[in-house]
């Protein structure tokens, strides 16, 4: 299908990242599971170090997938590149308690980052300012922008139509870069809208048939009695 397409033989590339989305969620599993038998959390940091040890290794950017071959199709110098925020956005969660979200500690990041683009150091702080920052723009979006929150909630499913709806214009004749940007992204956007209300939203109400977890009961700490002295 869309074999005369730029992209040919693809109903939809955008899908390539869902194996890597999943090994993701599965490290988040494994670890939760490792926590939960007693290990610090600490362990999460060996981890990250080992991810980017890898990933420098693999030497993946945006353009190449790495030198490290593929497994099961998905290039595994991309699925390092894309493991090391995730570990770093899992361990901003396991400190959260402690972890200061400053929207200027995000400026300094985005702007040491801006000189060291084109340094072998880009892509390491670049996977540290964008968790970070990513984190501190959630935590302190504007309160007055959330009442037309309901217009971006279709921005997952934008991402997942896209592909097939620009695959779509170009096999109707349509080459320029310019009309396809023009008539792909209101198109992709409105699939997007309809996914959201259609598919996503009926699909988190069936979380009401999940059973929810019994409340921990507080912990009480035993008092002594007063002790009498003797005076009536």
């Amino acid at each position: 299908m869309f074999v005369d397409s730029p992209y040919p033989h693809s109903v939809n590339g955008s899908l390539w990242t869902l194996p890597m989305e999943f090994v993701g969620y599965a490290l988040v599993l494994a670890v939760g599971l490792v926590l939960a038998l007693g290990v610090s959390r600490f362990i999460v940091f060996p981890l990250i170090g080992v991810a980017f040890v890898l990933d420098s290794f693999c030497q993946a950017t945006f353009g190449y997938a790495g030198n490290a071959g593929s497994w099961l199709s998905v290039p595994i110098g991309s699925l390092v590149s894309f493991v090391v925020p995730f570990l770093l956005g899992m361990a901003m969660r396991l400190y959260r308690g402690w972890l200061p979200l400053r929207p200027w500690v995000a400026g300094l990041l985005a702007v040491a980052w801006v000189p060291l683009h084109l340094t072998v150091a880009d892509r390491y702080v670049l996977a540290v300012m964008a968790s970070y920052g990513a984190i501190v723009l959630a935590h302190h979006w504007p309160e007055r922008l959330y009442p037309g929150a309901r217009w971006v909630y279709g921005s997952y499913g934008m991402y997942i139509w896209a592909f097939p709806v620009q695959q779509l214009i170009i096999m109707a004749g349509v080459r320029n870069e310019w009309v396809l940007i023009a008539l792909a992204l209101p198109a992709a956007y409105l699939c997007g809208l309809v996914s959201w209300r259609f598919v996503e939203v009926p699909t988190q109400r069936l979380r009401r048939f999940l059973r929810r977890p019994s409340p921990v009961p507080a912990r009480t700490t035993a008092t002594r009695p007063p002790i009498s002295s003797g005076v009536t």
